[in-house]
């Protein structure tokens, strides 16, 4: 098996998701006890609250933006486990292997707990009267971000599959 050192990005894209979970688990217990008895636990395809549920349920983001980083760290270190859209040879491994894990510490480790940080701010501004609902335009751009990043590191596993 291969070891990959780590570089600074990915400490640098590491250290971001970590720093959203833990803000999203603080703006949650800020806001927890001003919280009414139900909240919204799930909204419609235009942003608005189609289920309430206990006011208790706004730590379910939280919890899983927690469980996904540390998974994250953990899958970060098996990337010769990983799909790539090029074959994988011992010449090109460390570069595809690298490419690899970067894409995976940015979409799990970062832009997911942005969504999930989004939701969950969302979820507890409506459950305050401050907001109707999530606003779709902005969850759209979050979740563009993450098929516009796999689009992006497509040509980069190529060229690293051809030893460029």
């Amino acid at each position: 098996m291969l070891r990959l050192p780590y570089r600074w990005w990915d400490y640098a894209v590491l250290a971001i998701g970590a720093g959203i979970a833990v803000i999203e688990l603080v703006y949650t217990i800020v806001y927890w006890s001003h919280l009414p008895s139900k909240v919204p636990t799930h909204f419609g395809v235009f942003g608005t609250p189609d289920a309430w549920g206990s006011r208790d349920h706004v730590f379910v983001l939280p919890i899983v933006t927690i469980v996904m980083y540390v998974g994250t760290l953990f899958l970060t270190r098996i990337p010769h486990y990983f799909n790539y859209p090029t074959a994988v040879t011992s010449e090109n491994a460390p570069a595809v292997y690298a490419l690899g894990r970067l894409l995976v510490e940015i979409i799990t480790g970062m832009e997911l707990p942005i969504l999930l940080f989004v939701l969950q701010r969302g979820m507890i501004r409506a459950a305050l009267g401050v907001q109707t609902g999530l606003g779709s335009f902005l969850i759209l751009v979050v979740a563009l971000l993450g098929v516009i990043t796999i689009v992006a590191f497509i040509p980069m596993f190529l060229r690293a599959g051809r030893g460029r």
